[in-house]
């Protein structure tokens, strides 16, 4: 799947309703809350494919960070999600909420955004070291994914290149000014003429 694709699928997934009741194809895994879907699927690997192995990894690394820097320019920059803690959990007997739940098994971290009521992220994973890499992408109800609040999309939209009001700086930490005084805008005040 390319890029473009890959972008589409994004979108598609998005909108899509999630289903009420688990619903597993070889496209797509869905249930309550959460769709699952592999973007890019490499090949098995044997025991002796150490170097194919490594520049498979580094293919799909590649791949995924080219996505999440098209989706960064919608969505600003993802939130990166540690997966581990979730697998110990999960291995512990404890509740991991899906899609967490499945990808904690083969992925070690993922890149998400919170859009309107959507968790979308992007992670590569192996079940094994036989096993092929796989990009996916994940979609969830937000309000089941551990994090911040979303910014809302009016404070998203504004213009990266604007900056921070200036903040007025002290008059004792301001240089000289002409007249000799930090600060001073004005020639000092003349003994004669201060009120009494």
């Amino acid at each position: 799947m390319d890029l473009a694709a890959q972008l589409a699928e994004v979108d598609r997934l998005r909108a899509l309703d999630f289903p009420a009741r688990p619903v597993r194809t070889p496209a797509l895994d869905s249930g309550p809350g959460f769709h699952l879907a592999d973007l890019a699927v490499g090949e098995d690997f044997t025991g002796e494919d150490i170097g194919r192995r490594a520049e498979s990894a580094d293919d799909f690394g590649a791949a995924c960070q080219a996505l999440i820097e098209l989706l960064a320019r919608r969505w600003g920059d993802p939130e990166p999600l540690d997966l581990a803690p979730y697998l110990i959990r999960s291995a512990e007997g404890g509740e991991v909420p899906p899609p967490l739940d499945a990808l904690c098994g083969y992925v070690p971290e993922v890149y998400g955004w919170r859009v309107g009521e959507r968790w979308i992220a992007l992670g590569v994973g192996q079940g094994g070291a036989s096993l092929p890499f796989r990009l996916v992408l994940a979609t969830a109800d937000r309000r089941a994914i551990p994090g911040p609040e979303p910014v809302p999309d009016r404070i998203r939209e504004a213009p990266r290149n604007s900056e921070p009001a200036p903040v007025p700086t002290p008059a004792a930490e301001r240089p000289p000014g002409p007249y000799g005084r930090p600060g001073a805008s004005g020639p000092p005040a003349h003994r004669d003429n201060a009120p009494d």
